[in-house]
């Protein structure tokens, strides 16, 4: 992706006039990439980050790893917008999620990760959700128009030149909220502790369960790295969380397709939509049938030109 040249933010100017976006690419395991350019005083880019499609539920409950469930037996788990995360930023981060927490859940957003990289230069990826686990372009397009004032005028990161990017959680998704591990259970994720717990910080294995609410919940995890002499069912508690994601899985990949496929179906759907064993009209010979009446042949004729 080549982006356009980026000049410092200054909170004296005032915001872009008009915001264009157009999609760019589309790469791999589906990730579509959208650049919003800012036109006015100063030039950038914003862009979104797409990977896979979920549905209205997000991702399907699974009882056990080997066997998936059925569509119908997914429950639907919706958060709310003032669900509390246990994954907190720190530093520049932190700054830049204060301010822009409030003005999501103005729009109906609320807050996934908030991160700070500086491989390609310093780029600033903010992630996004509705509390049904959903997240389309247009919905990044509204969040990037209410967040770029506020960041434009406060400049959390003052004289630095980043480029922002907006995006969804994706497939493999950072686990920062009690229904983000209800949404997953049954799938694969790391974890990672703020302090030791049976000897260790990491973890890996599959979501089992939550066990409480708020502060007090817990996380249960069979373990897929634990040795012969160690507990593989441990419980974690949430309040000392310091890093979880989803790993990327088959099972993980077919969920989301099927249900991106099933949210697809239900918005082409039209309304009052005939049933599908309903009997198609009958068409007429039309004004040709008489020339295309077949005529007998005798055997051992030629049939005229």
């Amino acid at each position: 992706m080549r982006a356009v040249q980026i000049r410092p933010h200054n909170p004296r100017l005032p915001p872009p006039p008009c915001l264009r976006y157009k999609p760019l690419s589309v790469s791999h395991i589906g990730r579509l990439i959208v650049v919003i350019m800012e036109g006015g005083f100063r030039t950038g880019t914003r862009s979104f980050l797409f990977l896979g499609v979920w549905g209205k539920s997000g991702l399907a409950d699974e009882r056990t790893h080997e066997q998936e469930q059925t569509p119908d037996e997914a429950p639907e788990i919706v958060g709310t917008l003032d669900e509390p995360r246990f994954v907190i930023e720190t530093g520049p981060a932190a700054r830049v999620a204060r301010l822009i927490a409030p003005v999501l859940g103005d729009f109906g957003f609320r807050l996934v990760r908030v991160k700070i990289s500086t491989n390609q230069g310093p780029i600033v990826q903010i992630m996004a959700e509705r509390p049904d686990g959903t997240m389309t372009v247009d919905d990044c397009e509204k969040a990037s128009v209410g967040i770029g004032p506020i960041l434009d005028l406060e400049d959390p990161m003052p004289g630095v030149a980043y480029r922002l990017e907006m995006s969804s959680p994706g497939i493999d998704r950072p686990l920062v909220r009690t229904t983000d591990f209800l949404r997953a259970i049954g799938h694969e994720a790391r974890i990672e502790m703020l302090s030791l717990h049976y000897n260790r910080k990491r973890f890996r294995g599959w979501i089992e369960g939550v066990e409480g609410d708020g502060q007090k919940a817990a996380l249960k995890l069979r373990r897929m790295d634990a040795p012969a002499n160690e507990e593989s069912d441990v419980v974690l508690p949430l309040a000392d969380l310091g890093e979880a994601h989803l790993v990327l899985t088959e099972a993980l990949i077919r969920e989301s397709l099927r249900a991106g496929k099933a949210a697809l179906e239900e918005s082409e759907a039209p309304e009052g939509e005939a049933p599908e064993d309903a009997e198609a009209p009958r068409r007429g010979p039309g004004r040709f049938a008489a020339k295309r009446k077949a005529v007998p042949v005798q055997p051992g004729a030629r049939r005229s030109k």
